[in-house]
């Protein structure tokens, strides 16, 4: 729903003090010194001050005339414009009047274009007449005026000019803003969670900015916030805004019902001194309806007594299972909470329109149950009916709210046995005395006091360890930590990593059950693992110290879960750490210990969905923890296992899609696995197959892809990259090389712009992997060994990196095998052995630290075939014997395990057929 409003209200006021006109200081000056002046002597003050400039004098005294008790809780530019309609057509100052934007009972403004011919520009002209005659009314003004005149911002529709007409009618220009309401923006564009909260916050730095000049908005709601076609927020409307100090030292207090009851604080409602706690609690309303498409109250046909009531007693319902509720209907204060047509409080009997409400989901149409937990916790924090109780400031407002999308702890959490316990004893004074005093005398006041000393004393010993650990951390960043940072971004951050271990550790040790705390450290100790060993972000490349981090993070939250069995947010912190430690076990190798803790994870996430079975973010693990599993065992046993869970895992993907059809992670999870399987059929040497697949992931990762992720820019390289190894797998070269050559493309542009990323060079080093094996399918062996030889060079630098980094190193092994294949093709069997032999020495010490992998095993088997097979090819029967019989039991046993892998049965048919020479 568009809407072409202005940036307008009484407060926007004064560009007067804005202006470039040098004559304009001088009218500023003397106009706030005459209004100190005592009435009786204002005059001959601005006689002397105009120094016989009668056009100075005039200009002044025309502004001094601008007063009137009447109009004192009306804005300072409310007053009704004579004869509006004549106007159009003229010219004031620079300005030329082309249209009425909006009018009331108490004012006009208008839409205008530059007359000068300068530049075009459109703008809002906003008119008042003279004749007024209070001294207080002028001093609004002008304080009116100091508000906006510092307003400059590039969230806030600002002010251009001002002056006084021919006429003396003081008149305002204001940016002209074209955009749409928060919400309508929101929903026509589909955006979904994350995106609605960026949004919200460039609201919040609007706010805050405001804040930090000392004003506060007092009626901030969707409708005085527009997005521009660009995209761009803009805050309007302060027409009621205040500075939080008046002249007096006074808070400012709100005005009979100068606001919007159903984005109103309780003591804004109540008329109570206001602070900027008062727009924080606004702006958590617009957060409830941005997310929800509900308000937390309605006051439809509802009196003054009962608003009060509602606002300041009734507690809002949690955004997660907030209810959709019918349009608003214009009438009674239910007009008071929706925007005019033109912002700008011209007039406040000005009938209402009434905005669309939208349905109970949040982030295009996802399921509510998102918000659940830190965004609930959030909103409600901004909500609280005590304003001490609130966020502190607009910042930390939206610091929590990016800590939430950084999955960092946020500092909102649910009400505690202690708060409940203290609001009990509030409401109920003499209860709570009278069986306070009996419990005292049965157990002795001596004893409780001695009780409370020791657990006084233990605290502020704690207290004391942990400032001095802050201390210390804080020491560290500011010398240690900086220092490296100039030196070695990847060394400050490894340095950074153990100071934070260091205090967590710390920290840890002294949790004493609390659970808010070991909440804080379980995502702390997950987001250290993180750092350490994430694959496609700057990581340190530290699998095992990442896998310890991941670790202490799962103990933690497997406590707290055992604690509270029932308690589904708790359960799905222990997926997510169990999905983590599954990661690095396998990246690190351990296939075995990695199937199990995917398995387990597996049956964790069934019993969690027979507690909740409609729950999305269950089911969206499931349909993970399927996925990982069926990776493990790809790895390391049967593939129609492999294929079986990956089937699973896509079916529910698929339900969450066509449930959620604007969601991007559902439908891009869906080409993830359409991916997977892809992959099993080329181990099945099913290429045909294969290649439908991977062209179906393609498609969906096309349709969902965002160039200015680095994510959705590594998922599009990954996506060409599979399906050109399909269409070489089909013999199709021509088609092979245009994907791979694109997904090679991309690679290197990340690369480049984050050399340090070890994840991103494992991924160019696999780009370069492909393309050499291709080459040597097409019988292009010159150009496979160029390929082959940057792949390892690659690798060899992640593994150079992370000497734990097992994947790294047998990806070496693997190229090797490859590049020994190569340069067989060139018919250079010397250096095709030694090439091998390399391979085989890698692969030798692999198995040795686990003798369960069977990819490992696979590798050492396929090695010695390639070898007895140049023995073969020089007549060394004595080699040849020793290696195929190497080979032998291995490929026999991976066969026994997989039947279904056509490659491992090629090879075991090869190894027999070549001893039945030989024999």
């Amino acid at each position: 729903m568009k809407q072409t409003l202005i940036a307008s209200g009484d407060a926007c006021a004064p560009v007067f003090n804005t202006m470039t006109s040098e004559r304009w200081k001088k009218i500023k000056k003397i106009l706030e010194e005459a209004v100190e002046t005592a009435p009786e002597s204002r005059f001959a003050f601005i006689e002397k001050s105009c120094n016989g400039d009668e056009d100075l004098r005039r200009e002044v005294e025309d502004l001094l005339e601008f007063e009137t008790e009447d109009a004192l809780e009306q804005s300072a530019f409310s007053i009704v414009v004579e004869n509006s309609k004549s106007i159009i057509g003229k010219q004031i100052g620079r300005y030329k009047i082309i249209g009425e934007l909006g009018a009331g009972g108490m004012g006009a403004v208008y839409l205008a274009e530059r007359a000068d011919g300068e530049f075009e520009q459109k703008v809002a002209v906003k008119l008042i007449k003279n004749g007024i005659s209070s001294d207080t009314i002028l001093r609004r003004f002008l304080n009116e005026r100091q508000i906006l005149a510092s307003l400059e911002h590039p969230n806030i529709a600002h002010l251009i000019d001002g002056g006084t007409t021919d006429e003396g009618l003081p008149f305002l220009v204001m940016e002209y803003v074209e955009g749409t309401p928060i919400g309508d923006y929101a929903d026509a564009n589909n955006l979904n969670l994350e995106q609605r909260l960026d949004l919200f916050r460039e609201v919040c730095a609007a706010v805050s900015f405001a804040h930090q000049k000392l004003i506060i908005h007092r009626d901030l709601k969707p409708s005085n916030i527009l997005i521009t076609k660009d995209g761009k927020t803009k805050l309007l409307d302060f027409g009621i805004a205040k500075l939080l100090k008046t002249e007096n030292g006074n808070e400012t207090r709100t005005q009979a019902f100068a606001f919007t009851p159903e984005y109103a604080s309780p003591e804004q409602i109540r008329g109570e001194n206001l602070s900027t706690a008062t727009d924080i609690y606004s702006l958590g309303v617009v957060l409830y309806e941005l997310l929800t498409g509900s308000r937390p109250f309605r006051f439809d046909g509802k009196n003054i007594g009962e608003i009060i009531s509602t606002a300041t007693q009734a507690e809002p319902t949690k955004p997660s299972e907030a209810k959709s509720e019918p349009p608003a209907v214009a009438g009674g204060f239910s007009d008071l909470s929706e925007p005019p047509a033109v912002a700008g409080g011209l007039s406040r009997n000005t009938k209402i329109i009434a905005n669309k409400v939208q349905p109970p989901t949040t982030a295009g149409g996802s399921d509510l149950a998102q918000l659940r937990g830190d965004l609930d916790n959030i909103i409600l924090k901004a909500l609280k009916k005590e304003s001490s109780r609130r966020y502190l400031s607009v910042e930390q407002f939206s610091e929590d709210i990016r800590r939430h999308l950084k999955g960092l702890p946020v500092t909102a959490r649910q009400d505690t046995w202690r708060y409940r316990a203290e609001k009990f004893t509030r409401r109920n004074p003499l209860v709570v005395g009278a069986i306070s005093l009996a419990f005292l005398i049965l157990i002795g006041g001596i004893l409780a006091t001695a009780y409370q000393a020791r657990k006084a004393n233990i605290e502020r010993e704690k207290a004391e360890r942990r400032f001095n650990d802050v201390r210390a951390l804080a020491n560290s960043f500011m010398f240690e930590i900086n220092e490296e940072i100039t030196k070695s971004p990847i060394k400050a951050r490894e340095l950074l990593v153990q100071r934070a271990i260091e205090y967590l550790d710390k920290l840890a040790s002294e949790s004493d059950g609390n659970t808010e705390l070991e909440s804080e450290l379980a995502a702390a100790y997950e987001k250290i693992g993180d750092v350490q060993a994430q694959l496609f972000n700057p990581a340190l490349g530290k699998s095992s110290e990442a896998l310890t981090s991941h670790q202490k993070s799962l103990e933690i939250r497997e406590r707290l879960f055992s604690a509270v069995p029932n308690d589904v947010n708790r359960g799905l912190d222990v997926v997510k750490s169990r999905l983590f430690v599954g990661d690095i076990l396998s990246m690190s190798g351990r296939l075995g210990e990695a199937r199990e803790t995917y398995q387990n994870t597996v049956e964790f996430c069934r019993r969690l969905l027979a507690i909740d079975e409609k729950n999305t973010q269950i089911r969206l693990n499931l349909a993970r923890s399927y996925g990982r599993l069926g990776q493990s065992i790809l790895r390391s046993g049967s593939l129609s296992d492999t294929l079986a869970n990956y089937e699973e895992s896509l079916k529910i993907y698929q339900m969450l899609a066509e449930e959620n059809p604007s969601e991007v992670k559902f439908g891009r999870s869906v080409g993830y696995i359409f991916s997977y399987i892809g992959y099993v059929k080329i181990e099945m040497n099913q290429p045909t197959e294969a290649v439908k697949y991977f062209s179906d992931a393609l498609k969906i990762e096309e349709k969902w892809h965002n160039p200015e992720s680095r994510q959705s820019q590594n998922d599009m390289a990954n996506a060409n990259l599979w399906l050109g190894v399909a269409h070489s797998e089909n013999s199709d070269w021509e088609k092979s090389s245009v994907y791979l050559q694109k997904a090679l493309e991309i690679q290197r542009q990340l690369f480049e712009t984050d050399k340090n990323n070890f994840g991103e060079q494992n991924a160019l080093a696999d780009c370069y992997l492909e393309i050499g094996r291709d080459n040597i399918r097409a019988q292009k062996p010159d150009a496979a060994i160029g390929n082959l030889t940057k792949a390892i060079e690659n690798y060899e630098a992640v593994w150079q990196n992370d000497s734990r980094n097992f994947s790294a190193q047998r990806q070496i092994a693997f190229t090797q095998i490859n590049l020994g294949n190569a340069f067989r093709q060139k018919n250079d069997l010397q250096k095709a052995s030694e090439i091998y032999a390399k391979s085989l020495e890698t692969i030798k010490k692999l198995t040795e630290t686990d003798t369960n992998n069977t990819e490992w095993q696979q590798d050492f088997a396929l090695i010695h075939l390639k070898l007895g097979e140049i023995a073969v090819s020089r007549n060394d029967k004595l080699n040849a014997l020793k290696h195929l019989e190497a080979a032998k039991p291995i490929f026999e046993k991976l066969t026994t395990q997989s039947p279904d892998h056509a490659k491992r049965r090629t090879d075991l048919e090869n190894v027999r057929s070549l001893l039945e020479k030989l024999s």
